[in-house]
């Protein structure tokens, strides 16, 4: 006990910083199942197919006693959509490009999302995110993935929707790069 008898009071936790992260990738691939799973720690397993964006609110601590409010913006994945998709770039400070790791087409579209993003947002952190590796036969190379991030300057993370596998990691590291992306400004 201090002086007075009064116990010493916690630190305030800082306001949230907050950011826009917009999660892409084709039709399919399980952009709306991976927000879902992280917002509300649950799979669902049929989708309506996302016109626009839906857009969740979290809050990630980050240890120091801060944290970051990521706006999520899960936006459609169909081609004639992706139009409209270039709208929810503006003022992205993270961008997760999404893949299924057993159609190969999704991985190759993957190029299309990168030049998208260095064109309309070129300061945005990019994360590259190989999901669905609860499900047979893998077509896309773990090593091929990795090389293709390197080659463009992106993080790497594989993950399952459906268990959950890596889901928080990534969500968390889109966070801290957020975070210590600010702190360097």
């Amino acid at each position: 006990m201090g002086c007075g008898g009064s116990k010493p009071k916690p630190l305030p936790l800082k306001p949230p910083e907050s950011a826009k992260v917009v999660i892409l990738g084709d039709s399919g691939v399980g952009k709306s199942s991976l927000v879902y799973r992280f917002t509300r720690h649950e799979f669902k397993d049929s989708w309506n197919v996302n016109i626009g964006a839906n857009v969740e609110e979290t809050k990630i601590d980050v240890g120091n006693n801060e944290s970051v409010s990521l706006f999520v913006w899960d936006t459609a994945g169909q081609e004639r959509f992706r139009s409209i998709t270039r709208i929810y770039y503006q003022g992205a400070r993270a961008a997760a490009i999404v893949y299924d790791i057993t159609i190969n087409k999704s991985f190759e579209s993957c190029g299309y999302w990168v030049k998208e993003l260095q064109n309309n947002e070129p300061g945005c952190l990019l994360f590259l995110v190989g999901n669905k590796i609860d499900k047979e036969p893998r077509v896309v190379n773990q090593q091929e993935a990795k090389e293709f991030a390197d080659e463009h300057g992106m993080e790497f993370i594989e993950t399952s929707a459906k268990s959950a596998e890596n889901v928080d990691a990534l969500f968390r590291q889109i966070a801290i790069g957020i975070k210590n992306s600010q702190s360097r400004k």
